[in-house]
């Protein structure tokens, strides 16, 4: 992120209005060690979007994404026939199912020392209101998410 010439240490990311940085500034997100840092969801607040790369002698420098992390689910055949998403439909109780996770902006490129440390859990209610992460011995919790798009039964 830093200036390849000058090489100043990055100490904000800034967020401007338009994605413009001739315009006014809307957040600025601290920068204790651009060598090695995390970007707080605390400090994001919703300002989701383009950050630019800051320290008061080079201006701006390089262009940050910061998108909000979701994860979407769904039920789908088991494999090979994950194409085919069974919302709405009923299945007989010998049908074997996957659920298919995807989070395409967080997936294989979250990482922390290369370690995958995104996890989700998936919750089950049963018809009485028991929630469980366990469905025929097979645990649904801590998944990790390792890609953009995976599932549970790879």
């Amino acid at each position: 992120l830093r200036n390849a010439t000058t090489d100043n240490p990055v100490v904000a990311l800034q967020k401007y209005q338009d994605d413009n940085p001739r315009k006014s500034l809307i957040k600025s997100i601290p920068v204790v060690d651009d060598t090695n840092f995390e970007v707080q969801d605390l400090l994001v607040g919703h300002e989701y979007g383009t950050y630019y790369a800051f320290n008061p002698t080079d201006g701006t420098t390089a262009l940050v994404m910061i998108r909000e992390p979701r994860v979407f689910l769904d039920v789908v055949l088991a494999n090979p026939y994950h194409n085919e998403p069974l919302a709405g439909l009923s299945v007989s109780e010998n049908t074997r199912i996957a659920f298919r996770i995807a989070s395409p902006d967080v997936g294989a490129i979250y990482q922390a020392g290369g370690v995958y440390p995104a996890t989700v859990d998936i919750v089950l209610t049963h018809p009485g209101g028991a929630e469980s992460t366990v469905i025929s011995g097979l645990n649904f919790a801590g998944l990790n998410v390792s890609s953009t798009r995976f599932y549970t039964d790879d």
